[in-house]
């Protein structure tokens, strides 16, 4: 007899590729005093129980990315089985700076930052739009990715004109 929906456990994990093959995606969980369990690292110096996506739900998911999980325990009471996970979508606030001589567009979302900074960007990802956009476009975790995208591309594009138009001033 099956676990009921009520008898899941739900958690944020992030998984990582098992250090033993390589391929295998893994987990890990700690429960606190008050038995409520949450994803946690598998350095962490806590103690912990391992998370394994199912076969069937593993084959579309992706490494380092977080998920919300329901978990049912593993017969052998040694870990648990990931029955259900979806990537965690974050919302995305778009900050754009053109004032005291700084000329730079932020995208912040789930505790990441994608920068496009034609002034002071040292790599390519922060300093053209195409790196930048390549960046977001990559990312697999943005909430309404595509209006992100078209509201960077914008705000990318004017603080670009602008700070082409600040340095032709400057020489």
């Amino acid at each position: 007899m099956g676990m009921s929906q009520k008898e899941l456990i739900r958690t944020k994990i992030k998984f990582s590729e098992s250090k033993k093959d390589g391929t295998t995606l893994v987990g890990y969980v700690t429960q606190n005093e008050r038995g409520i369990f949450r994803g946690c690292r598998e350095s962490e110096n806590v103690k912990k129980k391992v998370v394994i996506p199912d076969h069937i739900i593993a084959q579309g998911m992706v490494a380092n990315v977080l998920y919300d999980c329901a978990l049912k325990p593993m017969s052998s009471g040694s870990g648990f089985i990931a029955v259900e996970a979806d990537i965690c979508k974050f919302p995305a606030v778009i900050d754009t700076q053109v004032s005291n001589n700084r000329f730079k567009v932020e995208v912040k979302f789930g505790g990441k930052c994608i920068i496009y900074d034609p002034q002071l960007g040292v790599d390519d990802s922060r300093k053209t739009v195409e790196g930048a956009l390549s960046a977001l476009e990559s990312r697999v975790d943005i909430r309404d990715k595509g209006m992100v995208i078209k509201t960077f591309l914008s705000a990318a594009n004017m603080v670009h004109a602008l700070y082409k138009e600040y340095r032709n001033h400057q020489l």
